[in-house]
């Protein structure tokens, strides 16, 4: 007896005309009895939505319900029939297939993988294993096995492919024996060997609702027990010759069927800000007809929801996704993957992002709230710690045993102390974890352990959502985890951490977790949910070609017209499939409108969708001209950050005023003058706020960090009298090598230092190899080095100097001051390493204006250090200079200034101006001419915001 087909008709939402039918046929005394009834729908969704509908009849009419079973599609054949063995897994499936393949000789491998991975590389035999194990699923699920290719391979022309099926049925023999061996069978296998025994059968009514594209070995089963089961056909019955037997669609039969629309249902617009754009305009269009939950916006296009979400929210409305949030943007699912390349590998890199994790980063505040001391640059804050670490040492990798010795060597270190105890703290969590490559079960049992530690005390609220979210996560993770540790010993593949969390995470990629029910949103639909959906007003958005209808390219096994000649799935079905669902929506929905774009989310072009160039020729025609002119001017987009007509003169958003009332004068540095007359307010920020930007993103030592490795070893140079009266150049490049390395081995630690960073110490090196040259010759010309500055960056030298008859104190450091016994004078030098030379006046004055003080004040600031006593110094014998090492060899020296008494008075004046300015506490407003260096104030200063720009920023009084 044929299975009984059923019409519904398309007039009314598929779900509501199947509910009717249901309950008029299961409905005997005041009871609706549907627990001897299996309902078939092709997804969750759909099932969840008949039951509440069900419920809602039944209470309408008062009856007593007993609900049915709904499965899907992939549940139903084992409800036929009783498997004599346990089923695989698909895991299990996937790491029996790669086992096989690993195991055969790579010669026999060669016509299906010229270039097999290499014993070490598991995740690519395991996406080999996936593609083999999806292969044989789709034939098997038709009635097929890989040597259906081979048998009718002999009545086609031209197919050389033998040797490849010949190696695919090999291997899937071998896979089918291994899962033997473990006492498993494969599912769609032991589905066929059902069907050649006649084993389904059941005392069930199955009725299958919407599943009008069946594989073959369902349709087979659905045979042997047809007199219980009838299909509900979403469809009139005078479309019955469209729809064969079993209630599936008739490819041929809809290829061409004229869609009832109208042209003002189908619009055209450009890319995803034009389509989010119409959906707001077509909801604002239907004027509160309907409820948030009648109007669904179908997505065709998934990378068009945040589009969609973020539009709709802008304008007040929510939108539910019903695909909800991906695990792999889960906490758990990243904390996995950021704290497993820390223990793999130790990168820098990878410790900032693993303590960076939200959850790692509460875990370590509250293990070391009790242990770390405040240091005066981070404070207690961990990210800081590291990023201050960094930035002093810019190491690509970590040692223990280095942060050790930094912290023996110099105990006052408050950065490195932090980094220890982080670092110890972190490295708790994986005590125990082999540093060798395990069975991957080995792995999951550590991994477990680690989120055990990290979430297990953590208190969820089940009813906040976020808190929902990562419960489910944290429970989908460790199903994953479980899966891999209870797998058969002998599948377990030997890996490395990394691999083995990749293996883990792979099933998690495209898991999501679906939001609670929202009665006040619009829902977002997948383009497939949309025929099973009810809700009577409906938008679709990219309906173009590769979308709708969907078509998949590039098979390497099956291209689509071997499927054809097979009988799996190829584009005709897909078309026909999408064409019907089209038919559905067309008829069944009050207010229905299609979208189509000329640009992706990627701007790639896109082409509008076949399905709608279907029905008379001339109205294809006309529709082709009217798609494929030049579109319409898009109107004007609205301003959604404030409403018409109330947009503000100013921006809210305005630099902060300073107060420094707590705040007071009494020394200065020579160098904090140059920040000064640069811009009051951003010395306000640097040096009375003492605001500091940290970061982990340089890749190389900055301007500064290189100056300072230079300033080191000549400071060090400076100090050794032995050596810096030397006049022979070889011995100074030697002792310049020496230090150079020893200190670069502290500061650097070129052994763990990225490779850039070693490259500049380099560069360093052939800066001081030069610098050697010239002192030489200066040391021969009569010039002697009589004080350099000390290491401690905390020793500076003081004068008091007197400012309208109140005293402010001077602080500094000098490089270094030579005396030349022959000329009676000091040489006051700064050293200077950027890469072009330049003279002081250069540096000191912009068009005549002082713009730094730093040399005319150490001709104050050189007197605390009592030089003048100890040697014969002429009237006006003391010179002021920089001592400049290039990029340039040629260029390095020194430069010496030729400013007059006059300019150098006029430099105090200046000084004295700064100082006045200070003690009043003159802070505002920014200069409008951002400084011509970089620093970590422009944002707050909004040196780039528009109304700087055009200068139409308002100063305060």
């Amino acid at each position: 007896m044929a299975i009984q087909r059923a019409f519904l008709g398309w007039k009314q939402a598929a779900l509501l005309a199947a509910t009717d039918y249901i309950v008029e046929r299961y409905s005997r005394d005041r009871e609706c009895d549907l627990s001897n009834v299996i309902v078939v729908v092709p997804g969750s969704r759909a099932g969840r939505r008949l039951l509440e509908l069900l419920v809602q009849r039944a209470d309408d009419r008062q009856l007593l319900f007993m609900p049915p079973r709904i499965v899907t599609e992939g549940e139903l054949p084992e409800l036929l029939y009783e498997p004599q063995r346990p089923l695989a897994a698909v895991l299990v499936q996937q790491l029996a297939w790669m086992n096989v393949l690993q195991q055969t000789p790579p010669a026999q491998l060669r016509p299906l993988v010229p270039h097999p991975p290499g014993a070490d590389d598991p995740i690519r035999w395991l996406e080999l294993a996936e593609m083999f194990r999806r292969q044989h699923a789709e034939f098997a699920a038709d009635g097929l096995d890989f040597s259906a290719v081979l048998q009718r391979s002999k009545e086609w022309d031209n197919f050389s492919e033998e040797a490849r099926w010949q190696t695919l049925r090999k291997l899937q023999l071998a896979y089918l024996l291994k899962l033997d061996e473990l006492h498993l069978w494969d599912a769609q296998t032991a589905r066929l060997v059902a069907i050649q025994k006649k084993e389904p059968r059941t005392d069930c009514d199955v009725i299958l609702l919407g599943m009008v594209d069946m594989n073959k070995a369902l349709r087979q089963m659905l045979d042997l027990v047809s007199t219980r089961v009838t299909a509900l056909i979403v469809a009139p019955t005078a479309e019955a010759e469209r729809f064969d037997s079993h209630g599936c669609l008739i490819p041929e039969a809809w290829q061409q069927l004229p869609l009832p629309l109208a042209e003002s249902q189908m619009v055209r617009v450009e890319g995803p800000a034009e389509q989010a754009d119409s959906v707001v305009n077509w909801v604002r269009d239907l004027n509160g007809r309907y409820a948030a939950d009648e109007v669904v916006v179908g997505v065709a296009d998934e990378a068009l929801v945040p589009q969609l979400q973020r539009e709709l929210q802008q304008y007040g409305l929510t939108a539910r996704w019903v695909e909800g949030k991906k695990v792999a943007e889960s906490a758990p699912y990243r904390l996995l993957d950021a704290t497993t390349a820390y223990a793999e590998r130790r990168r820098f890199a990878d410790l900032a992002s693993c303590v960076r994790h939200p959850d790692i980063y509460d875990w370590l505040q509250a293990r070391l709230a009790s242990k770390l001391k405040t240091t005066k640059r981070a404070g207690r804050d961990v990210p800081t710690i590291l990023d201050c670490h960094y930035a002093e040492r810019l190491s690509a990798w970590l040692d223990g045993e280095d942060l050790s010795a930094a912290v023996q060597r110099n105990e006052q270190d408050e950065i490195a102390q932090a980094m220890q105890l982080l670092v110890s703290e972190l490295e708790s969590l994986f005590v125990a974890w082999p540093t060798t490559r395990q069975p991957v079960g080995v792995w999951m049992r550590h991994t477990s352990k680690l989120l055990e530690t990290i979430y297990g005390e953590r208190f969820v609220e089940r009813y906040e959502l976020a808190d929902r979210y990562l419960l489910e996560c944290c429970h989908k993770v460790q199903d994953s985890l479980t899966a891999l540790a209870d797998l058969p010993a002998h599948l377990q593949p030997l890996m490395s951490l990394t691999d083995a969390i990749a293996l883990a995470l792979r099933p998690l990629e495209r898991v999501a977790i679906s939001p609670p029910p929202d009665s006040s949103a619009i829902e977002l639909l997948g383009w497939l949910e949309l025929p099973l959906d009810d809700a009577p007003a409906l938008i679709v958005t990219t309906v173009n070609e590769g979308f709708v209808p969907e078509s998949r390219k590039n098979d390497a096994f099956l291209p689509d017209a071997l499927r054809r000649e097979l009988g799996l799935l190829h584009d005709d079905r897909r078309y026909a499939r999408d064409a019907y669902s089209l038919q559905v929506l067309a008829h069944s929905r009050p207010d229905f409108k299609l979208i189509t774009a000329r640009f992706d989310t990627k701007r790639d072009p896109l082409a509008p969708s076949r399905l709608l160039f279907t029905g008379p020729a001339e109205q294809i025609a006309q529709r082709a001209l009217r798609w494929f002119s030049p579109p319409p001017p898009a109107l004007p987009r609205p301003n959604l950050l404030a409403p018409a007509g109330k947009i503000p003169l100013h921006s809210t958003l305005e630099v902060p005023r300073p107060d420094a009332s707590s705040w007071e004068l009494d020394e200065i540095t020579v160098t904090q003058f140059r920040s000064y007359l640069a811009c009051p307010y951003r010395f306000y920020l640097s040096h009375v706020l003492r605001l500091q930007s940290h970061s982990d993103q340089a890749a190389e030592l900055d301007a500064p960090s290189f100056g300072n490795l230079i300033h080191d070893v000549l400071q060090d140079f400076g100090r050794q009298e032995e050596i810096n009266r030397s006049t022979d150049s070889h011995k100074l490049r030697n002792y310049f090598n020496e230090r150079l390395d020893a200190i670069a081995a502290v500061r650097c630690r070129p052994r763990h230092a990225r490779a850039a960073v070693r490259v500049q110490i380099e560069q360093a090196r052939l800066r001081l190899r030069a610098f050697a040259d010239w002192q030489a010759a200066r040391t021969e010309a009569g010039w002697q080095i009589v004080f350099s500055e000390t290491i401690d960056l905390n020793e500076k030298w003081r004068v008091k100097w007197q400012v309208d008859d109140l005293p402010i104190t001077l602080a500094g450091r000098i490089d270094r001051i030579d005396y030349h016994p022959g000329q009676r004078t000091l040489s006051v030098l700064d050293y200077k390493t950027s890469d072009t030379a330049k003279g002081p006046d250069q540096v000191h004055r912009r068009a005549g204006e002082w713009v730094d003080l730093q040399l005319p004040l150490y001709r104050h600031l050189y007197k605390s250090i009592g030089l003048d006593a100890n040697f014969d110094i002429r009237s006006e014998g003391v010179q002021l200079g920089y001592v400049n090492l290039p990029k340039d060899p040629a260029s390095v020296g020194d430069r010496i200034a030729e400013w007059s008494p006059g300019e150098l008075a006029d430099a105090d004046e200046q000084a004295r101006h700064v100082i006045r300015a200070l003690r009043e506490k003159t802070f505002w407003p920014p200069n409008e001419v951002a400084p011509t260096f970089e620093d970590a104030y422009s944002a707050i200063c909004q040196d780039y915001s528009l109304s700087r720009l055009f200068g139409s920023r308002e100063v305060a009084p």
